[in-house]
């Protein structure tokens, strides 16, 4: 375990005893979710790829069975979200991720819960030579849909999310 992803975690944990005793109130609310990377593979591994996202992640959850318009679907287990995040692309160039999205509670409990997420969005920040490394990047914007699977426990939060055919990344994060 490198330095780097201890550390994170280290401050994950701290953060969390901060937030946590307004959890118990706060699950069926609107919350935020503030994340980070600890571990990124890519399938085709290159010797130019960034392991090291560096990522920074934050985002808007709605409260269950509320929709934030009229013409979507208000349910129990359903939490819509908007976010962004900034991090070091595959080829260790600052890049952006703007997005919405939906996850759908799979299981849990009052302290827990099992989700599958599902986000897409605008992609920004592959440059020059790397510019087509994804697909529909012609004008330095590309659009990106990114599934995942997550637990929480309390206000500590983990994610895997497959980033296209490229790869997968495992984060995690506080939700206040």
């Amino acid at each position: 375990m490198n330095l780097r992803w201890r550390s994170k975690l280290l401050g994950l944990v701290a953060l969390s005893f901060f937030v946590s005793p307004a959890w118990a109130t706060a699950s069926q609310s609107p919350q935020w979710l503030l994340m980070t990377s600890f571990w990124t593979k890519h399938f085709d591994p290159k010797p130019e790829h960034n392991n090291h996202q560096d990522m920074i992640n934050l985002e808007y959850q709605t409260a269950p069975s509320e929709a934030p318009f009229d013409w979507l679907p208000a349910q129990p287990d359903i939490r819509y979200l908007a976010g962004a995040a900034t991090f070091r692309n595959s080829f260790a160039q600052r890049s952006e991720y703007a997005y919405v999205g939906v996850t759908q509670r799979w299981w849990g409990s009052d302290q827990w819960d099992i989700y599958g997420k599902l986000t897409m969005g605008l992609l920004h920040g592959y440059r020059g030579e790397y510019k087509d490394k994804i697909p529909l990047n012609g004008w330095g914007t590309a659009p990106a849909v990114l599934p995942g699977v997550g637990a929480s426990w309390g206000p500590v939060s983990t994610e895997v999310i497959l980033f296209g055919s490229a790869g997968i990344m495992w984060t995690g994060g506080v939700r206040f």
